[in-house]
Formats: structure tokens, sequence, C-alpha cells
């Protein structure tokens, strides 16, 4: 065994609880000190079943060399090191400085680390999340594991502000492919929103969030532009075209679905930055499943690196929080409170949606067939100044009356329309949360003896083998384990001394 893992982390005996005593103990702490503790014993919780997965594998024989149990020794010291490690926000950022010299290693390691939910705890997983996503963005790079090939361009779907939607196919898969221009005039923006799709899509898994299948690099293939490509599956409609094509969709169900997959995103200690109705796609199976996309303006709750910054984009501007169109710049950053403003904006753009365009809309907003919030606002101008003053309570849209618009639709019931009222209080901390949104909503699936709770993409062509292949791919990225425990190590002992953050030198295999 190697002199420097002879007293390693992940080797110390975990610190467990004799009940009696614990409790006599716990009585004479504060309930500061009683929080500190309960983080202290879920942490030692982990890396003791991290050192028992270990024995487990190696008692039936699964390491059958060496080399390969010393692997699996140096993988486990690793995270168990890594569990000690990250903690608050200064200490995450010195670490993030400090690790980032040797960044592609330690990104494929973070990565798996994730991906096969090594880390159980929320918290921890979202420490470890933000400091990937920091280091991802420092470096421009992202896990070659996410690399796919033999992925064929079919045609071009739509274009966006920065990206390109192609269908495509893999494998004889039907896929969707939002292509990022690299070597272009807008480049730096173009690759902030990738990093951000890259740093965070890959490692959620709901049922209403779209999947992530993989990354398309066009420097693989020898094309002269350099584009990287972020592979899913092929939904073509979204929220705002279903609604105008499907009067008679089940709306209760679809916000539930949307709801629930804002509550997971912030239970990842995730915001979204840009919840509205072309940024959910409608899966058609036997009831419509809404999932939620486009992640280029997803970021950490305690991110600084990879908070986008925040621009009055007139496409949507009627879904933003009074706070991100306000004068003072200073307080200008998509919160969690202010997805779940959207997430209001978006119950509103469901319930009220018509096929009737209000011409006193923006041009800019001509895309959308219904209703939008502040529909009443005649011009983004007005909409702002609206939001501007109105220092205190509720800032709602206006509530339409029975059978308005040009077919009508049952009535909101006061219930309903009280929750989405909550969404729109003009102080962030008075608003709901997203749980409480989430359970409010779920109790309206009741209603829908159809309503399934299933993967929507359950019976999609990559949930078969090709999919396998890629998710082998991300959990075994053949990383050198012993020198991310060694990078670790030294972290641990330069994190002694807080320096501030500084430059980083670019990863050598730069997106």
């Amino acid at each position: 065994m190697e002199p420097d893992a002879e007293r390693a982390v992940g080797d110390r005996p975990p610190f467990t609880m004799d009940s009696e005593h614990m409790a006599k103990y716990i009585a004479t702490l504060s309930p500061d000190e009683q929080e500190a503790l309960v983080v202290k014993l879920a942490r030692n919780e982990a890396r003791a079943r991290l050192q028992r997965l270990m024995r487990e594998a190696e008692s039936r024989n699964q390491l059958n060399d060496s080399q390969t149990s010393t692997s699996g020794v140096y993988y486990d010291r690793a995270c168990a090191l890594l569990i000690e490690l990250v903690g608050s926000a200064v200490a995450n950022r010195t670490l993030v400085r400090l690790v980032s010299r040797d960044a592609q290693s330690i990104i494929e390691f973070l990565d798996q680390v994730l991906v096969t939910d090594t880390i159980t705890n929320l918290d921890d997983r979202a420490r470890t999340h933000l400091i990937l996503s920091e280091i991802e963005m420092l470096a421009e790079t992202h896990p070659t594991s996410y690399n796919i090939s033999q992925v064929t361009f079919e045609g071009l779907h739509k274009q966006e502000a920065s990206s390109l939607i192609y269908s495509g196919s893999y494998r004889g898969c039907r896929i969707q492919i939002k292509e990022f221009q690299l070597y272009s005039a807008g480049r730096g923006e173009s690759m902030k929103r990738l990093i951000r799709e890259l740093s965070s899509w890959p490692h959620l898994r709901h049922r209403n969030i779209l999947p992530f299948y993989g990354v398309v690099d066009s420097a693989l293939d020898d094309r002269a532009s350099r584009k990287l490509g972020l592979v899913s599956p092929w939904v073509e409609t979204n929220l705002t075209e279903y609604l105008a094509a499907s009067p008679s969709a089940p709306r209760d169900l679809l916000v539930s679905d949307i709801a629930s997959g804002l509550e997971y995103l912030h239970d990842m200690r995730l915001v979204h930055g840009d919840l509205r109705g072309s940024n959910i796609l409608v899966v058609k199976t036997e009831v419509p499943v809404a999932v939620i996309t486009n992640f280029d303006f997803c970021s950490p709750v305690e991110g600084s690196l990879t908070v986008p910054e925040v621009t009055l984009d007139t496409d949507a501007v009627h879904w933003m929080a009074p706070e991100l169109v306000g004068s003072d710049t200073r307080q200008r950053r998509r919160t969690q409170p202010s997805d779940v403003w959207s997430l209001g904006c978006v119950c509103y753009e469901v319930i009220y949606s018509t096929s009737i365009f209000t011409e006193r809309i923006s041009s800019a907003l001509q895309i959308f067939t219904g209703r939008v919030p502040f529909y009443q606002c005649t011009s983004i101008q007005e909409l702002i100044l609206t939001l501007q003053l109105a220092k205190y309570g509720t800032v709602s849209p206006l509530r339409p009356l029975e059978g308005q618009g040009s077919r009508a639709l049952p009535p909101v019931k006061d219930e309903t329309w009280s929750t989405m009222e909550s969404c729109w209080e003009r102080e962030p901390s008075k608003r709901s949360d997203s749980k409480t949104l989430a359970r409010f909503f779920a109790s309206k699936r009741a209603n829908f003896e159809q309503s399934s709770t299933g993967d929507p993409f359950s019976s999609h062509e990559m949930a078969g083998s090709a999919l396998r292949v890629l998710e082998i791919a991300r959990s075994n990225p053949g990383v050198d384990y012993r020198h991310i425990y060694q990078l670790l190590r030294q972290a641990q002992v330069q994190l002694q001394t807080v320096e501030p953050l500084s430059t980083v030198p670019k990863a050598q295999v730069p997106i």
C-alpha cells in the first residue's frame, strides 16, 4: 500500500451513535450544533457505506487482480475524501481553483461519482455538482465519456438564440441534436450556455426532465467548423404549440408534470432560469406528459462562475420575475423564487391558452398561439413599468372572465387561482416554494384515471442497447483514481490557507 494512503480519510473508523449516550449529548447542543452533527453523521454513514461496498466486492471476487483492486480502493478513498472536503462556499471555490489544474481528470471523476450515485446525500451531491460545474466553466471542457459517434443529421428543425435544433438518428433511433457553433462572432455567450447545459442536464433523471443522451463533437468528424451538439430523444411539440393544437388537453396534468419537474430541479439545488412554454416539451403518449428542457440558463443555487447574466430578452420577459427586470442590476440574479414566479406564469399560459393571438403583444412574441402572462400590457416597456411600480403584495396577470376567448375553457377554480397568485408575490421570500406547488397540483391528478407516473420515454428506441452503451461509458470513464486521490489530498493540505479564486489554465482538451 502506498505510504500516502496509509491513514487516508477513507480508512478512518466511522463515527457511530450509541442511542443512550448520544441522546444525552445531543440535549446539551444548540440547534445549530445539532444540525452540524446530523451532517457529520450523514457523511460518516456515506464513508462507511463506501468501505462496506468495497469489502463486499472483494469478498465476491469481483476484483480479479491486484491492479483492479488497487483502482477500486483509490476510487473509494477519493470519494470519501471528496465528501470530507466539500463544505462552505469559500472552501468550494478554493477547491475548484486547486484541482482545476488537472481539469479533465477531475471532471471525469466527479461526473462518475454523480452518475453512479456514489454520493446519495443531497447536500453533498449539490456541492459536488457545484464544484464540477465551476471547473467545467473555468476549463471550458466536459467529460469525454459524453461523446458519441455515428450520429446522422437529417434536417434543421428550428433556430434558437445561440443554437440550431436538428432532427437526426443514432444507430437507427430518432434523436434531437441541439448544436452550438463555437467559432463564431457570438462564441463567448454560446460557450457559456453550452457549459451550463453540460454541467447540469447530464446529471438529471426524472420523468418530467428531458433525458440527456450524449454529445456529438464535429471535431471527431473532421468538419471544418467546430460545433458541439447535445443529443436527446426526439420530441416534436413544445407546450405552447401543443395547447394551440389540442383544446381538450388535460391541463391540470400538464401543470402537475411541470411543477414536479421544477420541484426535482430545486431539490437538486439548481435554478432553471428560463421556465416558459417554449422550453417545455409534450411527449404524446397515451396520456400526454410535459418535460422540462433547455438548461442553458441553469445554474447551481450557490454558483458564481456559472451564473448567467440577466438581460431583458423580449421573448422571455413576460415570464420574468420583477426583481429580474428592475433597475438595480445587483439584484438581477435568477433564483429558485424567480423560477416559482415563472411557474405561475406557465400555469397562466396553460390554463388560459386560446387560439387567438392578442395583437397588443410585442411582435417578438408572435410565436405564441396562446395568451401570455400580462398580455394586457401594450409593450415590453409597459410591462416592465407595471412590475416596477408594484412594490408590495401580489402582481397578478389579468384573470380572464369565464368563456373569454374563441373557445370557452372551464373557469379556473378560486383555489387554483389563489395558488397561482402565491407565485406572484412581489417579495421573493414570500412566494410559495416548488415543493408546496408540486404537492397542490399533484392532488389534481386524482381526477384523471388514466394519468401515469411512469417514464414517458420507456418505449423510446434509445431506451434499449444503444442507451446502455452510453450509460456504461459514463460509469467507467477510465480514470486514474490514485491520481485523483492524490490531487484531493494535496488540495486538502492547501485548503488550510484560503486564497481568492484566480484564473485557471484551460484544459488541454478544451471544448
